[in-house]
């Protein structure tokens, strides 16, 4: 009985792994809504943990108040935070280069992984 309780321990372990880096690449399948912004950053030094504030009315989402965001870069979630119509994130910016980041739109109702 005692193996079958070992096998069955590491098959639940095995399945939560899986679902979880599932999770993390699905963003894109699970939130079709987004927006493509570029980050510049003009100066000639690296700036790290810059502060960014984008409009959200700016990027024509509607009915901002039943929404949260993702932010993703290169694929990788950056930590973000809406407020009223702003969202604020923090990245690192490379000296005199751009960056892109894509904005997606979900419903609060949903969960996120």
């Amino acid at each position: 009985m005692r193996p079958f309780k070992t096998i069955l321990r590491s098959l639940s372990l095995l399945a939560l792994i899986l679902s979880f880096a599932r999770a993390q690449t699905d963003f894109r399948a699970l939130y079709p809504k987004f927006k493509t912004v570029s980050l510049v950053n003009p100066l000639p030094i690296a700036r790290s943990d810059a502060l960014v504030c984008i409009d959200l009315e700016q990027l024509q989402f509607k009915q901002l108040e039943n929404y949260s965001f993702i932010v993703l870069r290169d694929g990788q979630e950056i930590p973000s935070q809406k407020l009223g119509t702003k969202l604020y994130l923090v990245t690192d910016l490379a000296p005199s280069a751009q960056q892109k980041i894509r904005v997606t739109l979900c419903e609060t109702s949903q969960p996120q992984s």
